[in-house]
């Protein structure tokens, strides 16, 4: 299926682009649906960072993204400070909960900016913390823009002047003291579209299940994880683009899960949920790249290579993702946390993980030739292969891979 992800420039004083805002869009119409701002908010950072990739869609420079009440008392997932700015929308209710959920974003380096600002004395407990005062150019119209902006002397604040439409307005807004600026007379928003595969429907109801526990599961949950190569690929996307500090590739599910950790864990897979409901992918994708993922690790086994089964296994089942998101393998794997051995496999067919593809893939095409060329490669017989195979269909249960 087709994802997309609506993309302005924000500029500076000398008209160059200094971030991008980035808008919901559920197709190529160049306007906002009108869906529920939270599953929004959730279907971009999705998009973003768990498909296309920020700096894919930003080129390095900082994305502003607006974020619900509902999502800043819930908990920003953990993208590092360094790729985005929060835009906290104009109709939040300045509660002591909501306070105190910014200033740990604050403390964290996030940078904070309040959209389609109009002077209230409710907002004077988040402007100290906050970094940019957006100005609908367009509302304030009508209204005393000088003395609006008088209010916020002495704040230190960035005033970003949005939905400016003219050279006029540039000037004007210029001459008031704006150092950014927003809207048609720099550019229209873009969209963005790329190929994307949505977890199967029956791993979302699962993960939701597991994560209803008091106490997370890893082995359960790494379980669930591995049927549906969409969500291995979507969490590997959610560490190469977070915060955690990464020191060495992830060579398991269950490893990456504990690099993360259980309570960002539960945010990122709350985002998930929330942001692809009601959305289905072919089941028998999962169910035979799965069987291809057990089959190859079973391999390893027999050849007396257990140190290599977790390897083989993942990359069995991040070998089809270019099959399942229409984009080239390369593409998709150069900024995946991932052992050069996994990634010389997969991209070369070399090193010590390719003859376990290799082999697991010429046994499911059923190419003899292939199959028996790889045997003899890892020095197996084809009566020990067949029979691994068999093991390997007895012990998976339907219910396991296909919901």
């Amino acid at each position: 299926m087709d994802i997309y992800v609506g993309r302005q420039p924000i500029f500076d004083t000398k008209k160059r682009t200094i971030a991008y805002e980035l808008l919901y869009r559920s197709g190529a119409v160049n306007a906002f649906p009108g869906i529920d701002g939270t599953q929004a908010t959730a279907t971009i950072i999705h998009n973003v960072f768990c498909s296309m990739g920020i700096e894919e869609i930003c080129h390095g420079k900082k994305a502003f993204i607006n974020f619900t009440e509902e999502m800043l008392m819930a908990g920003i997932p953990a993208i590092h400070p360094a790729k985005i700015v929060v835009e906290i929308l104009e109709d939040v209710t300045v509660k002591p909960e909501l306070v105190a959920a910014c200033k740990m974003l604050f403390d964290k380096k996030y940078v904070l900016a309040l959209d389609d600002f109009i002077f209230d004395k409710s907002f004077d407990a988040l402007i100290p913390m906050t970094s940019i005062i957006k100005v609908d150019w367009r509302a304030m119209q009508d209204k005393d823009l000088k003395a609006h902006l008088s209010l916020l002397q002495g704040r230190n604040v960035i005033l970003l002047a949005e939905k400016i439409e003219t050279q006029e307005e540039f000037d004007a807004a210029l001459e008031l003291g704006f150092h950014l600026f927003q809207g048609y007379f720099f550019a229209k928003p873009s969209i963005i579209a790329q190929k994307d595969v949505s977890p199967g429907a029956h791993t979302l109801v699962k993960l939701m299940a597991e994560m209803q526990r008091l106490d997370l599961d890893f082995s359960k949950i790494s379980n669930v994880i591995e049927q549906d190569v969409s969500m291995c690929y979507k969490l590997l996307r959610i560490i190469n683009s977070a915060s955690f500090g990464l020191r060495n590739p992830v060579s398991s599910i269950q490893q990456a899960m504990v690099m993360i950790g259980e309570v960002e864990l539960k945010k990122w897979f709350a985002l998930l949920l929330l942001a692809n409901m009601n959305k289905n992918q072919p089941e028998e994708v999962g169910v035979s790249t799965f069987t291809k993922g057990r089959f190859a690790e079973k391999l390893a086994f027999l050849t007396n290579r257990s140190d290599l089964a977790s390897d083989v296994f993942f990359a069995a089942l991040l070998s089809r993702l270019d099959l399942l998101v229409g984009r080239p393998l390369e593409e998709l794997l150069v900024d995946l946390p991932l052992s050069e051995d996994i990634k010389a496999a997969l991209l070369e067919d070399s090193g010590s993980i390719a003859p376990y593809l290799e082999l697991a893939e010429a046994y499911e095409r059923a190419d003899e030739e292939r199959i028996h060329k790889a045997a003899y490669r890892l020095g197996l017989s084809m009566e020990a292969v067949s029979t691994a195979y068999l093991e390997v269909l007895k012990g998976l249960r339907f219910s396991d891979v296909a919901g």
